[in-house]
């Protein structure tokens, strides 16, 4: 049962987040078209007051070493100006970002139905098999 109540969780949360999604857009849509409607803002951001999804503590890494040493070394140097760039750019991309996030959610949930259906049947063959 463990397999199908996180898949009704996931189920959940991707519809949740689907919805959010046209929500935004829309709301989006109404602001350009009309007058009244003069509040909306989205986009990627570091204040932590803001609303919505929180990305756990995100850091971008990229490190490399070499084979027989444990030693590594940051392929990137700590840059406030690459922050504020990087965020920028996922601002740009914020649309193929968040289509891509429903994406793999749609993905995962899909496994984790799998993994559902596979329980549910050695379920019913376990039920099956002490009726006889």
């Amino acid at each position: 049962m463990k397999a199908l109540e996180e898949y009704k969780k996931r189920t959940q949360s991707v519809k949740s987040f689907k919805k959010s999604l046209e929500r935004m857009r829309k709301a989006r849509k109404e602001c350009r078209a009309y007058h009244d409607i003069d509040k909306h803002s989205d986009g990627f951001s570091t204040d932590p007051n803001t609303w919505g999804i929180k990305v756990k503590a995100l850091y971008f890494r990229s490190f490399t070493g070499y084979f027989g040493n444990s030693d590594c070394y940051s392929d990137f140097d700590k840059s406030e100006f690459a922050e504020d760039c990087l965020l920028e750019a996922m601002n740009v991309m914020k649309d193929e970002i968040l289509d891509k996030t429903l994406e793999i959610m749609q993905q995962r949930t899909e496994k984790i139905k799998e993994e559902a259906m596979k329980e549910y049947a050695f379920m019913v063959d376990e039920f099956n098999s002490d009726e006889q």
